[in-house]
């Protein structure tokens, strides 16, 4: 499902910028959903990047992307390793970026700041209030000044 908030009012950008960010949770839908970014983006030439949100308890520390920097948190440093494992099982190579945060905020700014065209989320596939729909997803497609795409 691919959605755009006030998509009347946004003027599409040129086809030639197609930046791609993939939110991973690490869960057991992430190789899905990575596989899915990776064929996506491989067939119309765009450039994919992965995003993932380690959440913290103070809502008050500002949100921090770890691009080149030394991993400091085991938190972090687990997750480098599992997106590392994932991206070998898909055959990906793409660079990733760790924030830290809130994790909607963590990762609308991260696609404001890689100029994403498109974020793409996981929507798990089972019915009910937290299957198709969940609370995250929601409030991402709500919020995101950039379309979302939701597999």
């Amino acid at each position: 499902m691919l959605t755009s908030r006030h998509a009347e009012t946004i003027a599409p950008r040129p086809l030639e910028h197609r930046e791609w960010l993939c939110a991973i949770g690490l869960n057991s839908d992430s190789e899905r959903v990575l596989r899915f970014a990776c064929q996506g983006a491989a067939e119309i030439g765009a450039k994919l990047s992965i995003i993932h949100a380690v959440r913290t308890g103070d809502a008050d520390l500002p949100i921090q992307l770890d691009l080149k920097e030394e991993m400091r948190s085991a938190e972090r440093e687990l997750a480098r390793q599992r997106i590392a494992e994932l991206q070998g099982i898909v055959g990906s190579e793409v660079p990733v970026r760790i924030a830290v945060g809130a994790v909607k905020e963590a990762l609308l700014q991260a696609a404001q700041q890689a100029d994403a065209d498109v974020l793409i989320v996981g929507r798990r596939s089972q019915p009910g209030s937290h299957g198709r729909m969940r609370d995250l997803t929601y409030v991402l497609v709500r919020d995101s000044p950039f379309p979302v795409l939701s597999v």
